[in-house]
C-alpha cells in the first residue's frame, strides 16, 4: 500500500477492485484490507468476510484465508447461504511467497460460518500474481477459468488443466487485468468471399469463405445472367454444407455465365458474395 506522502500519490487504503450486484445490495471487494463487505441498498453493512485478524465487526467470518484478492463474485445466492469465487493473489510484491490461487468459498449466513469448497493452483508454474487476476465459472458444470496476471488456465471438472496461455516470455513482460472466456458469435459487416477457378471447359472449382463469421452452416450457389443481377434473380444451383474455414465445391456442366454464393444458417441468408464469371 504505497502513497500518502504526496498530493499526486494518494494513500490507497482500501483499493476496491470488484463490485457485484446481489439480491439485497452489493458485494464490494476491499483488496488492501483483505476483506469483502455485503452492503445493503441503504448503504448499511450486512456482513463482512475478512482474512485480517484485527477486523472489528461482530459479523466477521475468518475461517478461510485469502490476501490481496481480486474479482470476488457471488454465486447461487439464497437467503441462507451463497457461494463466493475469487482470485486469491496472496501477494503484494512479485517476490512475495504466494502462491496465488483460485478460491471457491461456501458462506453459511445463518450460522455465520464459511468453509473452502476447493482451491485452484497452477500446476505448471507456481504463480505469484502480485496484482490483477480473475476467476470464472464456465458454462460446462465443474469447469473454471483463471487469470494469473500474465497467464491464463482452464480447468475441467476434475481440476486438470486443459488450456494454458501466457503473455510474453516471462511473468512480468506483459499483463492482463482480467481474462474471461465466452462463446464467440459474429456476423461481419464485410461480405463472404467467392473465388472461381476454371479447370476445364466444363468444370469450375468454387472456393467460398467468410472470415470472422461463426453462425453460418451452409453455402447456396446461384446462377445469374449478369454481374448486376440481384439475389432475387438468382437461380439455385446447389447447396453445400460449410466445411471449415474455406469450402470447396466443383461445378460440372453448369450452363451459367455468372454465379454468386450465399452464406446461410439453415435456410436463412446471412451474407452474399460478389458475383463472379462462371463461364
Amino acid at each position: 500500500m504505497k502513497g500518502g506522502s504526496k498530493l499526486t500519490e494518494a494513500w490507497d487504503a482500501y483499493h476496491i477492485n470488484s463490485v457485484t450486484p446481489t439480491k439485497y445490495g452489493y458485494l464490494v471487494n476491499f483488496r488492501h484490507i483483505w476483506s469483502a463487505f455485503y452492503i445493503n441498498k441503504d448503504g448499511s453493512i450486512w456482513w463482512e468476510l475478512s482474512a485480517t485478524v484485527t477486523a472489528a465487526a461482530t459479523s466477521k467470518m475468518t475461517t478461510v484465508y485469502f490476501a490481496w484478492q481480486h474479482d470476488i463474485r457471488v454465486n447461487n445466492e439464497i437467503d441462507e447461504s451463497l457461494i463466493l469465487s475469487l482470485m486469491n493473489n496472496d501477494a503484494l510484491e512479485n517476490r512475495d511467497k504466494g502462491p496465488s490461487t483460485g478460491l471457491v468459498i461456501y458462506v453459511d449466513l445463518v450460522n455465520k460460518k464459511v468453509w473452502r469448497i476447493h482451491e485452484l493452483t497452477n500446476p505448471m508454474d507456481r504463480v505469484v500474481s502480485a496484482t490483477q487476476g480473475s476467476f470464472q465459472f464456465l458454462p460446462c458444470p465443474g469447469t473454471e477459468h483463471m487469470c494469473w496476471m500474465s497467464e491464463e488456465s482452464e480447468y475441467d471438472g476434475d481440476g486438470n488443466v486443459v488450456l494454458r496461455g501466457q503473455f510474453g516470455n516471462n511473468a512480468f513482460e506483459a499483463n492482463a487485468y482480467r481474462i474471461f472466456k465466452f462463446r464467440w458469435k459474429a456476423t461481419p459487416h464485410w461480405n463472404p468471399v467467392l473465388f472461381v477457378n476454371h479447370t476445364t471447359e466444363y468444370t469450375t472449382d468454387v472456393y467460398m469463405s467468410w472470415n470472422g463469421a461463426t453462425d453460418y452452416d451452409n453455402w447456396a450457389i446461384f446462377s445469374v445472367s449478369s454481374e448486376t443481377s440481384t439475389l432475387q434473380e438468382g437461380k439455385p444451383l446447389l447447396v453445400h454444407k460449410r466445411d471449415g474455414f474455406e469450402t470447396h465445391v466443383t461445378l460440372e456442366n453448369v450452363n451459367a455465365n455468372f454465379i454468386f454464393t450465399v452464406a446461410r444458417n439453415h435456410e436463412k441468408t446471412l451474407g452474399k458474395s460478389s458475383t463472379a464469371r462462371q463461364g
